[in-house]
């Protein structure tokens, strides 16, 4: 984004898994001090294929600590995760607000995270505490969106397993 670079090191790059047009750039660093407005912590694009794409600084509700770690859902881009130097924080309304998320996850530098969108979990890896999972929907959700495919292959483990107890 213009103005940002070489003012703070880059924490990560995303590019959006459903919009190959929207991306986001997270900024590591403290702003506050620099005189560089703390939304500036992440920007975002809606017109990548641009030949000089639009930025949007869009971090309003992240503190001013450093954005290591970014993850768009796969089946909602409203919903965004970023890992900061105090935990994970996330926005329901594509980056353009943020507020503290996951309960019981550590508050801590989060370096990277992923979410396995079959059970819909969000993983995290923090800087000396570990890696960290917490489930994104309730269970009977997150089974109510699998598609027919993961029904059968959980059908056929499921008689596998049936057949293999009754033969045992």
């Amino acid at each position: 984004p213009p103005g940002m670079t070489a003012t703070r090191a880059v924490g990560k790059v995303l590019i959006d898994p459903n919009n190959h047009f929207t991306a986001y750039v997270a900024y590591g660093g403290q702003f506050g001090l620099s005189g560089i407005p703390t939304i500036n912590h992440i920007w975002k694009t809606t017109n990548l294929d641009a030949g000089t794409p639009a930025w949007t600084a869009t971090a309003n509700g992240l503190p001013d600590v450093p954005v290591n770690a970014l993850v768009v859902d796969p089946t909602n881009s409203n919903d965004v995760y970023a890992g900061t130097d105090v935990g994970v924080y996330q926005s329901t309304d594509g980056g353009a607000t943020w507020n503290p998320f996951g309960a019981g996850l550590p508050k801590m530098a989060v370096f990277d995270m992923a979410i396995q969108n079959v059970y819909r979990i969000l993983r995290i890896s923090t800087h000396g505490r570990g890696m960290w999972e917490i489930a994104l929907l309730a269970p009977n959700e997150a089974l109510d969106r699998l598609p027919l495919e993961k029904w059968e292959e959980l059908l056929r483990i499921g008689l596998a397993e049936i057949e293999e107890y009754d033969a045992g």
